[in-house]
């Protein structure tokens, strides 16, 4: 055997290591959003079942209770993220705002441009 043919079998074990990692790492990079999206589509197809036989009122409950749980978790996961999107973006403008502002240039440029004389403030005194 030559060592062509040795190394064909340990390339494609390599190859399929590094496309499972690659898998890996892939999935937990996705957000929390993309998993209820999917259970969202699965409650509603296997939640059907629950509301086919109207005339049994304790089958009826039972889809109708766990509905209002599952979708109940899904809004408050959602307003987390959405208080965890606005805690982010808060303090990128902030930090923005800051950064921008102690620029040695910039402030003493914005006064001259104001007419505010060492920072005070550029309320009209006439009006």
């Amino acid at each position: 055997m030559s060592s062509d043919e040795n190394s064909t079998p340990n390339r494609d074990k390599r190859l399929s290591i590094l496309f499972y990692e690659s898998f890996r790492r892939r999935v937990r990079q996705l957000p929390i959003s993309f998993y209820l999206i999917l259970a969202i589509i699965a409650a509603l197809l296997l939640g059907v079942t629950g509301f086919t036989d109207l005339d049994n009122p304790r089958k009826l409950a039972f889809s109708l209770t766990l509905f209002v749980i599952f979708f109940g978790a899904v809004i408050y996961r959602a307003l987390i993220d959405a208080a965890d999107i606005y805690r982010d973006y808060h303090r990128k403008n902030v930090t923005l705002l800051s950064d921008v502002m102690e620029r040695d240039g910039f402030s003493r440029q914005l006064r001259e441009k104001t007419g505010s004389p060492h920072g005070s403030d550029v309320r009209d005194t006439d009006a």
